[in-house]
């Protein structure tokens, strides 16, 4: 499901590289209109980057997803950030992993978009992307990702 409100966009126009040419996974990305970021689906946190803008959820069928906040926001050096999930954590969809001042990334000169990466390899999993420059909620469908 989705993991902030907002309008989706697709993963290959974002200003960076390693997620535009999907060297680190397949994903959608989500201009946010929400602070909050929650699970898009159950399973367990892998990471929590101490800068709080990225982390991994493992699913249960072992699909691993990376959360990616904003482009170059490791800079902002956890400023703007809160976390309120650790590794080790159990999650179920909808729950809130992290709060973001987007304001404050905003007027840093960072990009807001958040970005969601199945870092899983591609050859174990296929993929439906949804309609991009749809307005999506917290219970709307972003990807099918499917275990092969």
């Amino acid at each position: 499901n989705a993991f902030v409100e907002g309008i989706t966009r697709d993963i290959k126009l974002v200003d960076d590289v390693m997620f535009s040419q999907e060297l680190i996974g397949r994903g959608i990305a989500i201009k946010p209109s929400s602070n909050k970021i929650v699970a898009p689906a159950e399973g367990t946190i892998l990471m929590v980057f101490p800068t709080n803008h990225a982390l991994g959820i493992q699913r249960e069928n072992g699909i691993e997803l990376l959360i990616h906040i904003g482009i170059d926001t490791v800079k902002l050096k956890g400023e703007g950030f809160k976390a309120f999930v650790q590794e080790g954590q159990h999650v179920r969809k909808g729950e809130l992993l992290v709060e973001v001042n987007f304001d404050y990334v905003k007027q840093n000169g960072y990009q807001e978009d958040v970005l969601m990466v199945v870092t899983t390899p591609k050859e174990t999993y296929s993929i439906e992307y949804p309609v991009y420059e749809k307005s999506v909620g917290q219970k709307d469908k972003v990807l099918t990702v499917t275990k092969l």
